[in-house]
């Protein structure tokens, strides 16, 4: 279950990518919605970081190394 909340915040914060660029190349320049949709990328990304972290803390996610 844990593992599927890292997966669903990591395509948010893909999707939010699009979206901001979406906002970057379709809205006037006084427009405000690329900063908040940046500012919801960064939150969302330090979520992802503080839930992996949290995940391997607790011994959810084990990690391993690169040929193990």
């Amino acid at each position: 279950m844990f593992k599927i909340f890292i997966i669903v915040l990591f395509i948010s914060v893909v999707s939010v990518l699009f979206l901001g660029l979406f906002f970057l190349m379709k809205d006037p320049e006084d427009s405000k919605r690329t900063v908040k949709a940046l500012f919801l990328r960064v939150s969302l990304s330090a979520l992802l970081i503080a839930a992996v972290w949290f995940g391997i803390y607790t011994g959810s996610i084990t990690p391993h190394g690169i040929g193990g």
